[in-house]
């Protein structure tokens, strides 16, 4: 203890078991506390302070060529996080007059008599500042990387983790029925089972993504020949995972789940040669091992994807899966959806320069709705996170975006011109970076700290593919 305080006040190295405790509580309070986007709901009211907290030894510990190892993600991440600060500093009237879309609000300060106030970019600053303070998720998410420096294989397995969490709480509340405790989010909890999300549609896009996670973990288990309790763990979690998509409900996650199905078979069959190659090498114990490993896999796998057919056909034809009885029928989040388009695209029109500020989608849209989408109930996002983003950041997001966009493409890119389409790896993003984006156009997964935190683990380990792809060429 004297050791570990006198390297403190020296400003040295934390203890080890300091920072992975930080990284534990970081891990379940995402998990449990950051399932939605809503800013007023109460569990993000504890997450960002204990996210904040949790900065603490991970920024102490973190050494700055281990964050220059994802220099173009934190480069576009800090970028974003000075463009969000810089749409709450006031301005003086005359710069803030001169923006689109303030007319109504300068009517109301010359009925009130307060032209001579100082007003930042954002249309609502309270909501803006709320949605800085939320970036301390991903930038937290992104430091534990870098202070820990753990592999591919550890962030994999952290999303796989979350998934685990969403399909065994998901079964949980379907068994407990639709007034259980077990439903954290009350305002968004259909009947469904939404697992550690809000929103059932949120859920299964994430589960869509676990099963390319978990398809990859047991491939890489198989090749390193490390394939005893994990290509059964791993195979068993597949398929609750699968079953899980299957009973939420959600249309969307299903067209969504059964897209990365075919993507895990696809990489299943991609990665046939390395596994046979693995089966002659090594010692003459391990080859009679793995082969009986295949042996006993090729079974496992049958009977597996067997039960997968079985079930898709008996839910089918026994209409027990809403999603599936709904995917020809229209319900009125869909219709809103579509009504939503003409009003969205106005926004972007008027706003598309500087936008009207992170966070305030809502009050900005009030002054675009139209009569008859006067509800009860508010529309609280663009439900396309794309438009969002034009009406909430304007030009200077929209670049951001495109410089992200560069740096995954090129990342792909890489690995795409070293191995070909030869392996999994380049199915298994292209997969995950499409179902992401096709979840983006017709919702906002995106927006919940859930989803940040794993796609910033996830783009730390597009990065670390990709180097090593570039490496291994040069070998």
């Amino acid at each position: 203890m004297k050791a570990h305080h006198s390297e403190a006040k020296r400003g040295g190295p934390i203890p080890s078991r300091v920072l992975m405790g930080a990284l534990a509580l970081f891990i379940v309070a995402v998990a449990f506390l950051g399932g939605s986007a809503r800013q007023d709901m109460v569990q993000l009211s504890a997450l960002y302070p204990i996210a904040a907290l949790c900065l603490i030894p991970a920024f102490w510990q973190t050494k700055w060529r281990n964050v220059w190892e994802y220099g173009a993600l934190c480069v576009v991440l800090a970028l974003f996080l000075a463009w969000a600060l810089l749409q709450i500093v006031p301005l003086p009237p005359e710069v803030w007059s001169s923006l689109p879309g303030r007319s109504a609000i300068l009517a109301l300060d010359a009925e009130l008599s307060a032209e001579s106030l100082w007003r930042p970019i954002s249309m609502a600053p309270e909501l803006s500042r709320a949605a800085l303070f939320s970036m301390v998720v991903p930038v937290t998410a992104l430091l534990f990387v870098a202070a820990t420096k753990l592999r591919r294989s550890a962030l994999l397995g952290l999303v796989a983790l979350f998934g685990v969490i969403n399909v065994l709480l998901g079964f949980a509340q379907l068994a407990a029925g639709g007034g259980s405790d077990l439903r954290v989010y009350r305002i968004n909890s259909t009947g469904g089972p939404t697992g550690i999300f809000a929103n059932e549609n949120h859920s299964a896009a994430f589960l869509a993504v676990v099963l390319l996670v978990l398809a990859r973990l047991i491939i890489w288990a198989i090749k390193a020949k490390r394939a005893g309790w994990q290509l059964y763990a791993g195979g068993f979690a597949l398929g609750l995972t699968l079953l899980s998509i299957l009973v939420h409900g959600s249309r969307s996650g299903i067209v969504m789940g059964l897209a990365a199905s075919l993507a895990v078979l696809l990489m299943f069959w991609k990665s046939l040669p390395a596994f046979a190659s693995n089966s002659r090498s090594g010692s003459s114990r391990a080859k009679v091992r793995m082969r009986k490993l295949q042996k006993w896999g090729r079974y496992a796998f049958g009977a597996l994807g067997a039960a997968f057919i079985s079930l898709i056909v008996v839910f089918l034809t026994m209409e027990r899966v809403p999603g599936f009885t709904g995917l020809t029928e229209q319900d009125a989040a869909t219709d809103l959806r579509w009504k939503l388009i003409d009003p969205l695209w106005a926004m972007a029109g008027e706003f598309w320069l500087l936008g009207t500020g992170f966070g305030s989608f809502a009050p900005a849209y009030m002054q675009f709705e139209p009569a008859e989408l006067s509800l009860p109930s508010y529309v609280n996002q663009a439900h396309n996170d794309f438009l969002q983003l034009v009406i909430e950041g304007g030009l200077p997001a929209i670049l951001l975006f495109l410089a992200l966009v560069y740096f995954v493409g090129r990342s792909i890119f890489r690995i795409v011109k070293i191995d070909g389409f030869a392996s999994a790896l380049p199915i298994f993003w292209i997969s995950v970076i499409g179902i992401v984006a096709s979840a983006s156009v017709i919702d906002y997964p995106v927006r919940t700290p859930i989803f940040q935190a794993v796609l910033i683990w996830l783009l730390c380990v597009l990065t670390l593919d990709a180097k090593v792809a570039v490496k291994d060429q040069g070998a």
